[in-house]
């Protein structure tokens, strides 16, 4: 599963998806899921816009759903912007 934070400044980017990896991280338990990241995007700067990742492994996403729901249901609305891709390639 792949979670990107993209927007401007790249300070808000960055603190968005670093406080998202703390949240993940404190609800990990077992071996669930790995946390990869968070790391700037392949195309990190794109139209003004700084894109920055983190990934999810795991074996299965369903398994996962409701922590992601959890966590994703306190992302504040804000000049960022969210973007979840649950089978990324």
């Amino acid at each position: 599963m792949k979670i990107v934070i993209s927007g401007a400044p790249e300070k808000e980017v960055v603190r968005h998806i670093l406080s998202l990896a703390k949240l993940f991280e404190a609800r990990k338990s077992g071996d669930l899921f790995r946390i990869a990241g968070p790391a700037p995007c392949l195309l990190s700067k794109e139209k003004g816009n700084y894109h920055w990742n983190l990934y999810l492994k795991t074996k299965s996403a369903e398994e996962i759903r409701p922590l992601i729901v959890e966590v994703l249901s306190g992302f504040k609305k804000t000049k960022v912007r969210l973007t979840v891709d649950v089978d990324p390639q």
